[in-house]
């Protein structure tokens, strides 16, 4: 089976936006800053929608991104890859989907286990945009809860229905 399988088309469009951001800065690898604009980019998404209401957009990323490593000129080969810390992150998103009794891995919670990783640039770039770090988690797992909520209830409509 595919690692890939268990997140959802959303999710794995955002790894794929962040492949391309980090491409598009130059940078040599993907890390959790370039997680972050991916989420960012699937503007329906949650996560971003949680980050966006923090007043924070894709753009003053970019600058901090900038701002802290630089545009890059990398050459892009084989080696293109994510950064261990962000596999690490891509990771323990399936552990934050498992903790909220989620079957797939979704924006949400890619940007929980970046949150929950703390020392990562990711939520240095956000602390510095001035979000408040435990609100923005707060918001993530209360879209999390009333998003399930929901499927409960369509769920079991769908029986009484039958």
């Amino acid at each position: 089976m595919n690692f890939f399988e268990k997140f959802t088309a959303e999710a794995q469009h955002s790894l794929r936006l962040a492949q391309e951001h980090a491409r598009a800065l130059g940078h040599n690898s993907v890390g959790t800053e370039h997680l972050l604009l991916g989420i960012m980019a699937v503007t329906e998404s949650d996560a971003a929608k949680a980050i966006s209401d923090s007043m924070v957009n894709s753009r003053q990323i970019v600058e901090e991104i900038e701002g802290l490593l630089g545009k890059g000129d990398y050459t892009f080969d084989d080696s293109f890859d994510f950064t261990k810390r962000a596999k690490s992150i891509i990771e323990q998103s399936l552990v934050e989907a498992k903790s909220l009794d989620q079957s797939t891995v979704n924006c949400s919670h890619i940007l929980l286990a970046i949150v929950h990783d703390k020392d990562n640039l990711a939520v240095r770039i956000l602390a510095s945009l001035r979000v408040d770090i435990n609100l923005l988690e707060q918001h993530l797992l209360e879209a999390d809860t009333e998003k399930a909520n929901k499927d409960e209830k369509k769920k079991v409509n769908y029986a009484h229905h039958r």
